[in-house]
């Protein structure tokens, strides 16, 4: 009997002993796993925080302790929210949290801004998790929130960024379209739209750019796409420059592209493009300082006939200037003044021949109708009147005398209001 106890004993201290060993072992890991989570809530930049049912802090990260501007999470834990941050913030936790608990929901992810302990507002991505226990009751809640300050200012420049490209692109005189490794058009621009016919840039895209434009050469004959400007430059990945290709536009009308170079600063060239064309638009009343008045009239005459002028320079190889316009019978451009006849409104975008006007003149004769139909021409600064004068040369210098070539000469300098000046006493005489 005595033998059967101590073997029951011996039976027990050992079940002890492994009992005990597993308790410890089971307390070592749960002190170092305690060890690691606030060594975590140490180290971590992210905003921690747990709180109990009673809503009082039980853990949190250095982050969060920084955020209320205390120095270590002693401060703060076993406090509420209005015991820990200032009510710009404890304001709006109290607020959300109740909201969360009203709603259920287990689960709510925001961004919000939050000012630091300098007062400098902080952007946050926050998950804030109801925890619940055993039996589905609510149990305190867990707090994550990370610092996307940074990200958020690098969106913010990548869409200014973005936005400063699309003015760009739609403030160009340039038709600029880019094209994929396929050959289809990804993007166009305002001036590439107008310069091929389309009302609308995104008429254009996912279209492949040979054969929307570049199917036939000038001689309408087959332009194969492997031959063409845009394959070389997809298939080269260089810049390839053309003078010979033309591109056609919606309404079936080719656009020739003609390039001429001149050796220059970019800065200067394109200072002076602007400037030009500045003086081309501002008044009526032109003072060219002999310097910009050929850009002026490129400018002027290539919009008459539906095309632009523009400049392409880079610092140390010189600037390219160049003028594109539709080639074939163009539409009606200019507009005659209201006073005009009804021939010289039909023939208003004409450059040559002889301008029929309301008196039924004939070239070589002069009268009251040829003067007044100039005057309209003049009066709604209209590019007609330069055409008109030439038509009418031998007329207008018979009725006009030495004042027809000063007319001229204003009207070469597109100086409508010095020429209508001019010509005003003698609609009287």
């Amino acid at each position: 009997m005595a033998i059967e106890l101590e073997r029951h004993r011996s039976l027990l201290k050992e079940l002890v002993a492994e009992r005990t060993a597993e308790l410890l072992t089971a307390r070592q890991a749960t002190e170092t796993l305690g060890q690691d989570f606030f060594r975590v809530l140490d180290r971590s930049p992210d905003l921690i925080a747990l709180r109990g049912r009673d809503l009082r802090l039980k853990a949190c990260s250095r982050a969060c302790v920084e955020l209320a501007g205390k120095r270590s999470p002693e401060e703060i834990l076993g406090l509420t929210a209005e015991e820990t941050f200032p009510p710009q913030i404890w304001t709006l936790i109290k607020a959300e949290e109740a909201a969360q608990l009203a709603s259920g929901e287990t689960v709510r992810s925001f961004e919000r801004a939050l000012p630091d302990a300098s007062g400098r507002e902080r952007l946050y991505s926050i998950t804030r998790t109801m925890l619940r226990d055993a039996d589905g009751g609510f149990d305190g809640f867990l707090l994550i929130g990370r610092d996307i300050s940074a990200r958020a200012a690098a969106m913010e420049a990548l869409a200014r960024k973005e936005e400063e490209e699309r003015l760009l692109l739609e403030s160009s005189s340039n038709g600029i379209v880019g094209v994929g490794p396929d050959g289809h058009i990804t993007f166009a621009n305002q001036a590439a739209a107008r310069l091929l016919g389309h009302e609308e840039p995104g008429a254009l895209v996912g279209l492949h750019a040979h054969r929307l434009v570049q199917h036939h050469r000038s001689d309408a004959s087959p332009y194969p796409a492997s031959e063409g400007a845009i394959h070389r430059a997809l298939a080269e990945s260089a810049m390839v420059t053309s003078d010979q290709d033309v591109f056609w536009r919606a309404d079936g009308m080719p656009v020739a592209v003609i390039s001429f170079e001149d050796i220059g600063g970019r800065k200067a060239a394109e200072t002076e493009l602007r400037r030009a064309k500045a003086e081309a638009d501002a008044s009526t009343t032109r003072r060219y300082g002999g310097t910009g008045l050929g850009l002026s009239i490129c400018h002027r005459l290539a919009g008459l006939m539906g095309g632009e002028v523009g400049v392409e320079s880079s610092p140390g190889q010189g600037s390219l200037f160049w003028v594109e316009v539709p080639v074939g019978e163009l539409p009606v451009l200019a507009t005659a003044a209201p006073g005009a006849s009804a021939s010289l409104r039909a023939g208003a975008g004409w450059a040559g021949g002889v301008v029929p006007t309301e008196g039924g003149l004939e070239e070589g004769g002069a009268g009251p109708g040829l003067i007044a139909e100039l005057a309209a021409l003049l009066a709604a600064s209209d590019m007609a009147a330069l055409a008109f004068v030439r038509t009418h040369q031998a007329a207008l210098g018979s009725a006009l005398g030495p004042a027809a070539a000063r007319i001229a000469r204003h009207l070469d300098a597109f100086a409508f209001e010095e020429a209508l000046a001019e010509l005003s006493p003698m609609r009287g005489a």
